[in-house]
């Protein structure tokens, strides 16, 4: 008669494993699965004028150009290869000089068809700090480039770019 309660323990403990079993691969399987990354919320000419950051374009770009402008400014054109559009982003790096930035689009005679634009007034407030870098919306080909003007414009030449 003592394996009657054996028995009992055993059913006990094979419900509570098989219990186990069945919770088990779900909550392994949510807490190891891997965040899922924003996908790109427009593409090409869909991007004009939206911001790199919140469409999630920025998460694939890479400085496609850059120059150090007359005020030792930083600027780069940016190109996101899951959106296939362009921004301008500058770092300024002097104390209290306004400066606009443009990233434009053209056409094959030089004329600017499309442009976005970030301005500002660096105030590192005579640290020696650049200011942080901020970036114009989204701007897309076939021609592009980037122009700065901080007391003196300076442009980098037109791109030709892929539209596809």
């Amino acid at each position: 008669m003592k394996t009657k309660p054996f028995l009992g323990k055993a059913a006990a403990v094979l419900a509570l494993l098989l219990t186990a079993l069945v919770l088990q691969p779900a909550q392994a399987g949510a807490a190891t699965a891997a965040p899922r990354t924003l996908a790109a919320a427009c593409s090409h000419d869909g991007c004009r004028g939206l911001d790199p950051q919140s469409t999630g374009c920025s998460a694939s770009a890479y400085t496609y150009d850059s120059f150090t402008a007359h005020w030792g400014d930083l600027v780069e054109i940016r190109h996101s290869t899951d959106c296939g559009a362009y921004w301008a982003r500058v770092t300024a790096n002097s104390d209290n000089r306004p400066y606009r930035t443009a990233a434009q689009s053209g056409r094959d005679n030089g004329t600017v068809v499309y442009e976005q634009v970030v301005s500002g007034n660096c105030w590192p407030n005579g640290t020696g700090t650049p200011c942080a870098a901020v970036w114009t919306p989204m701007i897309a080909g076939p021609l592009i480039r980037v122009c700065h003007n901080a007391d003196v414009l300076e442009c980098t030449r037109w791109y030709v770019v892929s539209m596809g």
